[in-house]
């Protein structure tokens, strides 16, 4: 005689995977809405940064070495260091339930 999961342990099983993959479906649309986002703020920074660069490259060197130049090179490098995340999901739970084993090997 093995040793096994009955038959509602294993539909209990079954029906906590379904449920796992319909969460995990919402949390990958999600965190791919979540990514778009992080796309469009990656473009806007960017493009503000670029913009203040470019700007503060036409500035005379007196200028750029002044008080006023100085104010704006440290605004450029906080917009140059913002680091934006893209989110992963990474869930080996799924596959951990479904390879447990349901019954012993004789």
């Amino acid at each position: 005689m093995s040793f096994e999961l009955s038959a509602n342990e294993l539909k209990t099983r079954d029906q906590l995977l379904a449920d796992l993959q319909r969460v995990t479906t919402a949390l990958e649309d999600a965190t791919n809405d979540y990514n778009t986002v992080v796309d469009d703020i990656d473009t806007y920074v960017s493009s503000v940064r670029d913009r203040l660069q470019e700007e503060f490259d036409e500035k005379s060197e007196k200028w750029q070495e002044g008080d006023k130049g100085s104010a704006a090179s440290t605004l450029i490098e906080e917009w140059s260091s913002m680091d934006v995340g893209h989110v992963e999901v990474d869930l080996p739970i799924y596959e951990a339930l479904e390879n447990l084993p349901t019954a012993s090997e004789e």
